[in-house]
């Protein structure tokens, strides 16, 4: 029978973070940290163009990525008057 309830039964809670991603997160954070030294070395070792570049792709795991923004122009809205004859007397016309 199937859950019509829209109510979630059984499986990870809310916010309960992944088993296996944590595993595997913690293993690479190993490997770098066991490696750091080599890592360093390595990177010594590239030209410039490949230096930036890598450290370029190695900030995007420890800063957040800024959500792109879009600035759009606002036209003021448009103003009619109407006039409906307040405060003019008959005679003036």
């Amino acid at each position: 029978m199937a859950n019509t309830t829209g109510m979630k039964f059984g499986g990870r809670k809310k916010g309960t973070p992944n088993k296996n991603t944590s595993a595997l997160r913690d293993r690479v954070e190993s490997l770098i940290n066991d490696n750091w030294e080599d890592v360093l070395k390595d990177i010594k070792e590239l030209t410039g163009k490949e230096r930036v570049d890598i450290i370029v792709r190695l900030l995007e795991y420890s800063l957040p990525k800024l959500q792109r923004t879009q600035l759009e122009e606002v036209q003021p809205p448009k103003v009619t008057t109407i006039n409906l004859g307040v405060g003019v007397s008959p005679e003036t016309e």
